[in-house]
């Protein structure tokens, strides 16, 4: 019975390692604000960038989350019901035209970006260049990340006419608030 102990003092650091693996994600907090028929909505959203996954929930809110696995080339999303959506990523992208140009907003200087989709959505964004996520090969926006390039977005714009009728123009706008590194534990970033 006394080895039994031993070996379960011994074996519970390494099991705990084996299941919370720490590893490295860029941590990013943006303001995202929707303006529509209603009025300006404002929230707080985070991203966790690691080296083949981008993990995003509302701040305080992680129930309503989403992943793109970069490596598995899906994404994964939970609404607000708790029911988990599971698309190829290829299958949630739309095709669009990219023109770079270069721009200043606030003394910074990057890739500025505008695209249109089919005439019903323009999306603008402007980046740092400095920062490389990961990205999936090909063209065209998945979310406000993935636009084709692999740049960290530090301000963007998207406007669309809403398929709802009578709601007219949504225009959301995203700011970068803050931008560090930090550990993870590698059993968080899961949509389940």
């Amino acid at each position: 019975m006394r080895i039994y102990y031993i070996f379960l003092v011994l074996f519970l650091p390494f099991s705990t390692f084996l299941y919370s693996q720490k590893i490295p994600a860029l941590e990013c907090m943006y303001k995202i604000s929707v303006r529509d028929k209603d009025g300006i909505h404002n929230t707080l959203r985070k991203y966790l960038i690691t080296s083949d996954k981008i993990f995003s929930f509302i701040e305080n809110d992680s129930s309503r989350a989403s992943l793109a696995d970069f490596k598995q080339q899906t994404v994964k999303v939970k609404n607000i019901n708790g029911n988990v959506y599971t698309t190829g990523m290829t299958n949630s992208r739309n095709p669009v035209t990219i023109k770079q140009k270069k721009d200043s907003i606030n003394g910074f200087v990057g890739d500025y970006l505008i695209t249109n989709i089919g005439g019903a959505e323009n999306i603008s964004l402007i980046l740092d260049s400095s920062t490389k996520i990961p990205k999936f090969k090909g063209e065209g926006f998945f979310d406000v990340f993935d636009n084709g390039l692999g740049y960290l977005p530090i301000k963007g714009v998207k406007e669309a006419l809403s398929p709802i009728e009578g709601q007219g123009n949504i225009i959301w706008t995203i700011s970068l608030l803050s931008k560090k590194v930090i550990e993870v534990d590698s059993s968080l970033l899961r949509v389940e």
